[in-house]
């Protein structure tokens, strides 16, 4: 509870939140970001901060990535009449400086993020499992962020077969769907151009339920021998 006032305290007064919280994580080095959050939340509740909390990387000094988190808790104050020395006006002003280094930011990771899932990355990550490969499979999974896709080798040892993840092939959260900034699913058209590659070059069998569009409902490769 002294804690959370000294958060909410620190906020009021003008202190940067994204400042506030990784002061809190440097002192309390055992807290995961989903204790900050609760720590946020407690300190000034009833304006559902906790949801800003995962727009920010604590471990990751980015101004821009802390700019965003620093915006959304301000606003969300801002709009319900809460005493804080930021305007609206302030916000938009930073909400669009910003903008150029979320963008680079997000090429930045979607570079990484393909590089992790190129075929010579995958093909790597398959000769070093145990068992026979049988089956690169390629299914759909969601979280709070949005759709992305699973990619996972089929192995069997005697009469044992066994899921292993090599990779997630995501193409940005859904909020690109309202912006229409790419195509609905590339996702899918990678995975399965990747995924059936990938089984064509270990002599197995390529299993993508559901290429034309998102659905976690259907049972996988292994489930269907069960």
């Amino acid at each position: 509870m002294e804690l959370s006032k000294s958060i909410a305290d620190r906020i009021l007064r003008g202190e940067m939140p994204s400042e506030v919280l990784r002061s809190v994580h440097q002192t309390h080095p055992e807290f995961d970001k989903g204790d900050l959050a609760m720590c946020l939340e407690e300190a000034i509740p009833g304006h559902w901060l906790v949801e800003c909390v995962w727009k920010w990387k604590m471990s990751r000094n980015s101004p821009a990535q802390d700019a965003s988190f620093n915006i959304c808790v301000i606003e969300r104050l801002v709009r319900d009449g809460v005493a804080v020395p930021w305007s609206q006006a302030f916000c938009e002003s930073e909400w669009e400086g910003i903008q150029p280094a979320l963008a680079a930011e997000a090429e930045e990771e979607h570079r990484s993020a393909m590089k992790a899932v190129s075929f010579d990355a995958l093909l790597e990550k398959t000769r070093q499992l145990t068992g026979k490969p049988v089956c690169v499979q390629a299914l759909w999974d969601g979280d709070s962020t949005g759709w992305f896709i699973r990619l996972e080798v089929v192995t069997q040892s005697d009469r044992t077969l066994v899921e292993n993840g090599i990779g997630i092939v995501s193409f940005g959260g859904d909020v690109r769907l309202f912006e229409g900034v790419v195509p609905r699913w590339p996702e899918a058209q990678y995975a399965a151009d990747v995924g059936a590659r990938l089984a064509q070059t270990i002599g197995g069998e390529f299993y993508f339920p559901a290429p034309e569009a998102p659905d976690d409902s259907l049972p996988t490769w292994v489930q269907l021998r069960a």
